[in-house]
């Protein structure tokens, strides 16, 4: 229910108040896209092994509404926080996910009720109908939306900071947080060092620190929770400069 309640409060601040690091919030809203994108490309990975090793495809979990949460994150990005280039980009890619939609909500709502001895050939029926072809171009599409929002912001702290609120809440995003990447260190620290390259209060270099020590192993259900709180913290803090109320 915390959870609930500090994912519903960071969606009202956002709508409400003027975000301190404006390339923090456009990464969190980024990460937000990449996880709503998640369950297609999962799917096409999937049917893609299908079909050159025979093993079984995994239904995402969510699929049928994947089309729904797609369009909210594509749109919950404000184009005034990009440049003209990236606005751009930001535009086709919206485009792009409005006729995705029109053409497959269908068949993705009719693939996460399939029966199992229907899946296959509803996903050869599918793709013939260019699901994957078409999710193949909107990863593309998407990664080069995000190409065009990080050139815009050069090599410095903003990219650093765009990083890390991705990161993060990339992880909050995540039904079950069973793992996190160890790759963590380097986006917090930079590739050689041990600390954040810039000046932090205490209690977020500290929480940034806790949640490195987590990384790269797998997590029990309490060290799951700290893993979310300490992510929360820690996005809180650069989206909006200040430190969350406990």
């Amino acid at each position: 229910m915390r959870n609930i309640i500090a994912a519903l409060a960071l969606i009202a601040a956002l709508s409400l108040v003027a975000v301190s690091n404006p390339e923090a919030a456009l990464g969190s809203q980024f990460a937000d896209l990449y996880s709503s994108f998640a369950p297609l490309y999962a799917l096409y990975r999937s049917y893609a092994d299908h079909l050159f090793t025979g093993a079984p495809v995994a239904i995402p979990s969510g699929i049928g509404g994947s089309c729904a949460e797609l369009f909210s994150a594509v749109n919950g990005i404000p184009s005034d926080l990009l440049t003209q280039t990236s606005s751009v980009a930001l535009a086709v890619l919206r485009a792009e996910v409005v006729g995705f939609c029109a053409s497959y909500r269908l068949t993705l709502e009719e693939i996460e009720r399939s029966s199992p001895e229907g899946l296959i050939p509803l996903l050869d029926r599918a793709s013939d109908e260019k699901l994957f072809a078409s999710i193949h171009k909107l990863n593309s599409t998407l990664e080069g939306t995000l190409s065009q929002a990080l050139s815009a912001l050069g090599e410095g702290v903003k990219r650093w900071r765009f990083a890390v609120a991705f990161a993060v809440r990339t992880i909050i995003d995540r039904s079950t947080i069973d793992r996190i990447d160890d790759d963590l260190r380097g986006i917090f620290y930079g590739e050689e060092g041990g600390a954040p390259p810039v000046d932090l209060p205490e209690q977020v270099s500290d929480a940034m620190a806790a949640l490195i020590a987590l990384s790269g192993r797998p997590l029990t259900e309490g060290e799951a929770d700290q893993a979310r709180y300490l992510a929360e913290y820690i996005e809180c803090y650069f989206v909006f400069d200040s430190l969350p109320q406990e």
